[in-house]
């Protein structure tokens, strides 16, 4: 999006998409997948358009789970997940990341098998609508928690110590 006395420019500039692996795995791994893929192309596009100034940069999923995982302060993750997070950190802020409906998400249009017809009519080449709107306050208050029973968090382990002063007779 480019915003120059107050018109406003949205086009595709580089677009990446990942079959998903043969063996099983889950929809919240398959989405972190391609957050990590999301900031390896931010670093790819801002290395390659270093000529231009670039202000800021949004990054927007569609899954709830992944922005609660980014979002994540207080608990930890095995190991796949873990990795992935620390790859999209390295990158990116929390800040930086916001939800869009899956039907306003032009990368969600990658997932599915697509004819070239409707990718022109689609939202792919200009992004959703709201990005292309000058009024519109692109605000971050969508605040993902983490499921307790979320299989990828460790399990918040408390140790409780009590101690009893010895009595020492002379």
């Amino acid at each position: 999006q480019t915003n120059v006395r107050e018109e406003v420019s949205v086009s595709l500039v580089f677009a990446k998409g990942k079959l998903a692996p043969k063996q099983a795995t889950t929809i919240p791994r398959l989405e972190l997948c391609a957050a990590v893929l999301a900031t390896q192309a931010v670093e790819r596009t801002i290395k390659e358009l270093k000529s231009l100034t670039i202000d800021e940069v949004v990054f927007y999923t569609d899954s709830k789970v992944i922005l609660g995982y980014i979002q994540n302060e207080s608990r930890r993750f095995y190991v796949y997940v873990d990795n992935r997070i620390q790859i999209i950190r390295k990158v990116s802020e929390p800040s930086q990341w916001r939800y869009i409906e899956t039907t306003d998400n032009p990368a969600d249009l990658a997932t599915r098998c697509t004819s070239a017809n409707v990718l022109i009519e689609s939202c792919w080449f200009e992004g959703p609508k709201f990005l292309s709107d000058v009024t519109a306050t692109l605000d971050n208050n969508e605040k993902s928690m983490l499921c307790e029973d979320d299989p990828e968090v460790r399990p918040q382990v408390a140790i409780h110590i009590t101690g009893m002063p010895q009595k020492i007779q002379l």
